[in-house]
């Protein structure tokens, strides 16, 4: 994954990568915590920091399903 991130760096700004990484992490911390507030715990942020990032996210994928459980 770095690997292609670096091979990529050359046509992609510093805040794209770091979106795309902030963004995977996210849903993989979703997808195996089961919901969203579990997430937010194993990332060590508050809820409303997911939140809001799921928010910024949603508005950028065209398949949301991973990106709006509802946080307890």
């Amino acid at each position: 994954m770095f690997n292609l991130i670096l091979q990529s760096a050359n046509d992609i700004s510093l805040k794209t990568l770091m979106n795309s990484y902030e963004k995977t992490l996210i849903e993989n911390a979703i997808s195996n915590a089961g919901n969203a507030s579990e997430a937010a715990r194993n990332l060590r942020i508050d809820k409303s920091t997911m939140s809001g990032k799921l928010r910024k996210y949603e508005t950028e994928k065209s398949n949301v399903a991973l990106l709006q459980p509802v946080l307890q």
